[in-house]
């Protein structure tokens, strides 16, 4: 599958992360992702449900997918060559095509992308991710993978013996392999953000001895700023520094912290260049 799908709506093209489909009830609704920056969620009426998937079912057991291109007023729907939909997957690019022309949308497939030989795809993208590869990503993505949360509330251990941090809020969301990484974070949203160096953590920080996962950003160029429960957190990850590890002490954790910001430092004043 591609990795952002293109939506073309009565208003204009929406670029889309993701959608996830759930239920609630009777009730169905699209909990669609623009951006990774805002998440609106559509409701699909019984009325609009049983127009739309009457057709589809007797083909596909399932077929929600199908059906909120109808409440998004969809126009044309642009997929990946090898795109697969509904239950175990049985539905494929022809099959939404002939749905399309029944629904009044257009599809347009592509064929598979390679860079320098590499496929640029959505699933080999998610495997260098969960192999901590964030630098070979961010190549073929044409940027730097991301992840947006709200300020979360740690144990106090950045703060009280290394540099500023600030933990994410509980987030469930696919993230890159536990480990430590160069980053570049951006706090607060619209016009009143600031972008800050940063190394990250993630993981279960075993030095402090109960596990429990955690992703905490410690903040480089820091200065004084306010933080609330609903203050946008944004993690850009640009290379990986290390694996998470188990150290003999908060001292030699803290010597491991100095070396880290040295070389993020370093690899960041040549990523300005």
């Amino acid at each position: 599958m591609c990795i952002r799908d293109r939506i073309r709506s009565v208003d204009g093209v929406l670029e889309v992360e993701r959608v996830r489909f759930r239920k609630a009830g009777n009730r169905y609704f699209a909990d669609v992702s623009v951006g990774l920056e805002r998440t609106f969620t559509f409701q699909r009426s019984e009325q609009v449900s049983d127009a739309v998937t009457s057709r589809v079912r007797e083909v596909l057991p399932d077929a929600d997918a199908v059906s909120y291109t109808h409440l998004l007023h969809a126009r044309e729907v642009h997929e990946g060559y090898n795109f697969h939909f509904g239950h175990k997957a049985a539905g494929n690019i022809q099959m939404l095509r002939d749905l399309g022309r029944e629904m009044g949308f257009e599809v347009h497939d592509y064929p598979e992308m390679r860079l320098r030989g590499e496929p640029v795809s959505s699933s080999h993208i998610r495997k260098l991710l969960s192999e901590g590869r964030v630098s070979r990503a961010r190549h073929l993505l044409a940027r730097p993978f991301s992840i947006l949360s709200t300020a979360g509330r740690g144990r106090g251990y950045g703060a009280k013996y290394t540099v500023p941090t600030i933990n994410l809020a509980h987030y469930e969301e696919f993230v890159p392999k536990d480990g430590v990484y160069i980053t570049r974070t951006r706090i607060g949203g619209g016009y009143n953000n600031e972008c800050f160096d940063s190394v990250t953590n993630i993981g279960n920080r075993p030095t402090f001895g109960v596990d429990s996962f955690a992703i905490e950003t410690h903040l480089l160029n820091f200065h004084p700023i306010e933080l609330s429960a609903e203050t946008e957190v944004e993690i850009h990850f640009l290379d990986r520094l290390r694996d998470e590890i188990k150290f003999p002490s908060v001292e030699a954790l803290k010597e491991q912290i100095g070396r880290d910001v040295r070389k993020a430092q370093k690899y960041l004043r040549r990523l300005g260049r």
